[in-house]
């Protein structure tokens, strides 16, 4: 039965959704009454609101209430892995402590100056992402058990109160977009676009740059016009914050309040969105992320099409994902496990995949499938299952072309035109590894595209898939160094810092890539983001690492 102090909170949150969905433009002002709110009724002194970048690579604080308002803006910005809010969204589990003063991974040192003791952070999960992480603090000895309670309640109700609001932003302005788009990049979409965010964030003005030096301005002359936009580190999918020393743009006045984002059209940034802010705007990062949700949809339809982009190759029969989340696509149509028929037909699929058209026998597959069964009984399922999958996947059933038997094995061996991702992955790095400099970049680069994700991330704890698992892995952490040698070599230093976050987001136990990354920082004059690299690379080296923290 929910506690009083529970109800309170869930009917603020109820209030703050039904408010966001009819006054977006009030976004950061709701949102700060239900952080208030949430505050009292748990007794703490500070209550933040991080949201993830929809690519989940960073968390930017979004909504701040409590004392000590300064200390906590410190650091607004968070990589997955780094610190309490990157370890939880990364993790995807709570951190709780009693002991901040003595925990190397909070990297406030000012809110540690102020006494601050516990503090509980929450991550807030959706089933295919995190949309952003929600942290409690209080300078008393103890979180108590009710605090626990009523975060356990909350978090879910507010990640699917976010996601469906910033969703729902999105797609009005996409359907409003659209209906102006009638071929190509459309000029009046695209101003509707930087209006539209004006009217979420509470910029002031806002700049669309394409790559081909157009310019699409909300409030026209207002923002000087930007040179560097083919050489912004937003081109390559950063986020520029200018009031966040790491995070400035290196063309722009240190005064301007500006964000620069990246406007992504699938896995490519095809264009760049520069917004302008008032001088009382703060959290610098508040509006960062909410824009960057809300842009994701409309872009698609808004951003230039490459000339060469001619839709003429047709669909594969078959085209299935492995690294990440295990998807299969029937002629371009997504199948769920139930359009199998039989719930172990999928999982056969998967297990027929992860050997890449080597043969499996038909014992193994009996062990795999129904271990606690005797094999005899076992084998008739078996052909019931294979049946089920064939009528699933195969162009004809009574003549299997993608699901082969040869004598007591089975293989996944198409003949028909398909796609497997982790194929082509193998086949990009090996064409990779026979280069050098840029074209080896440029190639491993289209290799690191396909890796999403850890090798049937859906079957983390099945042994079937584990060696093949850890050898992908393995090979995506070695393209990853070879990379950031090239970019080193070629001048190219935050790109290489770039790659050496990417492989500690993979592993964070590549004690290589804190060292390179440290030498790295070090050498830009970055010494306070290497003494956070340096922690971190204590923390998970279990003792005093083999180099000395960064002066």
């Amino acid at each position: 039965m929910n506690t009083p102090a529970v109800q309170s909170v869930l009917q603020s949150l109820s209030w703050a959704t039904g408010r966001l969905l009819q006054s977006p433009e009030h976004f950061f002002q709701i949102l700060k009454v239900f952080l208030s709110e949430l505050r009292q009724q748990t007794a703490v002194d500070s209550a933040e609101l991080f949201l993830a970048s929809p690519q989940q690579t960073h968390l930017l604080l979004t909504s701040y209430d409590g004392k000590h308002r300064s200390a906590f803006l410190e650091k607004m910005v968070f990589r997955f892995g780094m610190g309490y809010p990157g370890i939880v969204a990364e993790s995807r589990q709570p951190i709780i402590t009693h002991d901040v003063q003595q925990d190397r991974r909070y990297l406030r040192d000012d809110v540690k100056k102020l006494g601050y003791q516990s503090y509980i952070c929450y991550p807030l999960l959706l089933p295919h992402k995190v949309i952003g992480v929600l942290s409690l603090a209080t300078r008393a000895p103890q979180i108590s058990s009710e605090t626990e309670r009523i975060l356990s309640h909350v978090a879910p109700l507010l990640a699917s109160s976010l996601y469906s609001v910033l969703t729902s932003l999105s797609e009005g302005a996409f359907q409003q977009i659209t209906d102006s788009v009638h071929s190509g990049a459309s000029t009046e979409g695209m101003t509707q676009l930087l209006e539209q965010g004006l009217r979420i964030s509470g910029g002031q003005c806002g700049v669309i740059h394409l790559l081909n030096g157009q310019r699409i301005e909300s409030h026209p002359e207002q923002l000087p016009a930007c040179n560097h936009i083919c050489h912004c580190p937003a081109v390559k999918g950063k986020i520029l914050v200018n009031s966040i020393p790491g995070m400035a743009c290196d063309h722009q006045e240190k005064s301007t309040r500006t964000v620069c984002l990246p406007l992504w059209s699938g896995s490519e940034v095809s264009g760049v969105q520069t917004m302008h802010f008032s001088k009382g705007w703060a959290p610098s990062t508040q509006a960062v992320a909410p824009l960057m949700w809300f842009n994701r949809l409309a872009w698609q339809a808004l951003a230039p099409r490459k000339e060469t982009e001619v839709q003429t190759v047709d669909v594969p029969w078959l085209e299935i994902e492995t690294l990440g989340a295990f998807r299969v696509k029937k002629q371009g149509q997504l199948m769920g496990p139930t359009d199998f028929g039989r719930r172990q037909a999928y999982l056969l699929l998967k297990i027929l995949v992860s050997r890449w058209g080597r043969p499996i026998t038909t014992e193994e597959l009996l062990d795999t499938l129904w271990p606690e069964e005797d094999p005899e009984k076992a084998t008739p399922r078996l052909h019931v299952v294979l049946n089920a999958l064939r009528k699933a996947i195969e162009q004809d059933p009574s003549k299997p072309t993608l699901i082969v038997r040869d004598g007591n094995t089975y293989r996944f061996a198409p003949e028909a035109v398909h796609h497997l991702d982790v194929e082509r992955f193998e086949r990009l790095v090996h064409q990779a590894d026979q280069m050098q400099g840029q074209e080896a970049v440029q190639q491993y680069r289209l290799a690191l595209k396909l890796y999403k994700g850890d090798f049937m991330a859906d079957e983390a704890y099945a042994d079937w898939c584990a060696l093949e698992r850890n050898y992908l892995k393995e090979q995506a952490v070695r393209v990853m160094f070879r990379m950031a040698d090239f970019l080193q070599e070629n001048d190219q230093q935050a790109d290489a810092q770039e790659m050496y976050y990417r492989i500690l987001s993979i592993d964070p136990f590549q004690f290589d890539a804190y060292e390179a990354l440290i030498d790295l920082l070090n050498g830009n004059n970055r010494l306070q983001d290497a003494q956070q690299c340096w922690e971190q690379y204590r923390t998970q080296y279990g003792e005093h690492p083999p180099i000395p923290r960064p002066a």
